[in-house]
């Protein structure tokens, strides 16, 4: 909601007395209109607003990971038991590919189409209440539903809700953080979020031993995984409507509004304002954008290829583990659940070991580990007729969890690798959209091949075909790599070198850049 009046005025009134009175209040509308001779704003106007907007924040940033520990879970509580409930309702056999597929074809939807239509238009705390209140509509479908069809629905709608909230947070998170801070707060994302693939199976298997009725609604191992969707969805909606806080709109406005009563100060008081840095800055910021060249397209068509790769071998592994454990070992849901909360342990440990390795270790190389990792465990994963290999359970268990940790630690890696590879400002956000594209076309197709080559052929060549062919493609991603090695290497930048010699040929600004700096300091955090 806006600032008041009188905040306002005790915002500039604690800013006049630490920049010792820079600012000078104008009573007709409590706004900074005029500004004075002044040294430099010191660092106490930092501490000062990172206080006060983490007081106001905390209970805000509480909220929005506990949504994404709660989005997390919601995946992985359903996924294993879906072929189950599927086989329940009668659905054929082919129908798991469209019903996984859907989950991510709605992510997309979710996270471009209708994150970017609404969210520009809207503040965080309404958007997050109309997601959690998508995804409680989506999942009563999914609990109430008489055929596969709600179920279809029910994911597609559920995924449209997680892709959408997702990106809120992330965009949440990127206003109310300075650069500094970004980096741990998005990584610890990640970790909330694997914590959430390890917790999601464990409550399902804790909550499938229920069996009964309620109202004549049934609870058992088929259902409730949807009723613990509910349930987080319905505790998202109760947290963002009571506890979360978003002022970062307020700050924009007040900062509008302060540069604008600051321009009409300079016609009111005549103030001269020099404006040689200005031009000057943006002149170098022209040059250097101008130096920019598009990266190289063999590299930027190869790491997609390589995370595409990576996205497809894990949507295949999502879809096709539950079915293959049924037909292989006569497994149930409690033992699908047990498995899959296993490989989230497996995928917490290998993303705590690239954090640690990344410090030491290039890029390039934790990548390709990640590939031989889950070469290795594909090719673990096949039915093999040999007496020479030990049982095909242990192979089975043990290639999942190597795949899983392959697959953690690669996605993260390619991406970031690729983002480094690419001229900063530019090229960022265009080529990152294809790497994010091409993840996205990877989840929505592998079910449907996983599904085809799973059905289609006879047991024991499904998993040759299916799990072989991935193994070889990856096999190509490594031999690509290894071709284009020497350009897998970033170029080197000192940005706090860069930074410092941007500032000291700045030293002496004008007193617009003085009051611009300021502000910039103030809504940064």
């Amino acid at each position: 909601m806006p600032l008041s009046k009188a905040q306002r005025k005790q915002i500039y009134s604690t800013l006049s007395s630490i920049v010792e009175h820079s600012f000078l209040d104008d009573a007709a509308d409590s706004a900074a209109v005029g500004v004075v001779p002044s040294p430099k704003p010191t660092r106490q106007i930092k501490r000062w607003a990172v206080e006060n907007d983490t007081s106001s924040h905390l209970q805000s940033f509480v909220v929005v990971y506990t949504m994404i520990f709660f989005n997390g879970c919601c995946f992985t509580a359903v996924v294993p038991s879906i072929p189950f409930f599927l086989q329940l309702l009668a659905a054929p056999p082919s129908f798991l590919g469209l019903v996984v597929s859907f989950y991510s074809l709605g992510q997309i939807v979710g996270s471009t189409c209708i994150a970017g239509w609404i969210n520009d238009k809207l503040d965080s705390k309404t958007v997050l209440t109309l997601t959690s209140m998508t995804g409680l509509f989506a999942t009563l479908f999914y609990v109430i539903g008489t055929n596969h069809c709600f179920v279809l629905f029910s994911r597609w709608l559920t995924g449209v809700s997680a892709g959408w909230e997702f990106t809120t947070e992330l965009s949440f998170i990127a206003s109310n953080t300075s650069t500094t801070e970004r980096t741990t707060f998005l990584a610890t994302v990640t970790a909330v979020n694997v914590i959430g693939f390890i917790i999601g199976p464990a409550l399902s298997t804790l909550l499938s031993m229920l069996n009964f009725n309620f109202m004549g609604l049934e609870i058992n191992e088929y259902t409730s995984p949807g009723w613990l969707l509910v349930i987080m969805f319905f505790v998202d909606l109760i947290m963002v409507r009571v506890f979360f806080q978003d002022d970062s709109s307020s700050l924009l406005s007040e900062r509008s509004n302060l540069l604008v009563n600051n321009g009409k100060s300079e016609k009111r008081y005549g103030t001269h304002v020099e404006k040689e840095s200005d031009h000057a800055e943006s002149q170098v910021i022209t040059e250097r954008t101008a130096e920019q060249h598009p990266p190289s397209l063999l590299v930027v068509v190869s790491l997609i290829f390589i995370q595409f790769t990576l996205m497809c071998g894990w949507s295949v592994l999502e879809t096709i583990t539950s079915p293959l454990a049924r037909d292989s070992f006569g497994w149930q849901i409690h033992e699908c659940n047990l498995l899959f909360t296993c490989g989230g342990a497996a995928s917490l440990t290998a993303y705590v070991a690239f954090v640690l390795a990344s410090k030491a270790i290039a890029d390039r190389f934790l990548i390709a580990y990640a590939i031989f990792a889950c070469i290795v465990g594909l090719l673990l994963m096949i039915i093999w007729s040999s007496p020479l290999l030990p049982p095909y359970l242990w192979r089975f268990v043990a290639g999942y969890l190597i795949v899983n940790a392959g697959f953690m630690t690669g996605r993260p890696v390619t991406f970031a690798l690729y983002s480094k590879l690419i001229p900063e400002k530019k090229y960022q956000g265009v080529y990152l959209g294809y790497m994010v594209a091409g993840g996205s076309a990877a989840r929505s197709l592998g079910p449907f091949v996983a599904v085809y080559c799973y059905y289609h052929l006879k047991y024991g060549m499904n998993t040759l075909v299916l799990f072989g062919s991935i193994a070889a493609i990856m096999m190509t991603c490594l031999v690509v790599m290894f071709l284009l090695w020497p350009s897998l290497i970033p170029a080197a930048c000192d940005k706090e070198k860069c930074s410092d010699e941007r500032l000291s040929s700045h030293q002496n600004d004008g007193l617009s850049m003085h009051v611009d700096k300021a502000n910039d300091n103030i809504l940064s955090q």
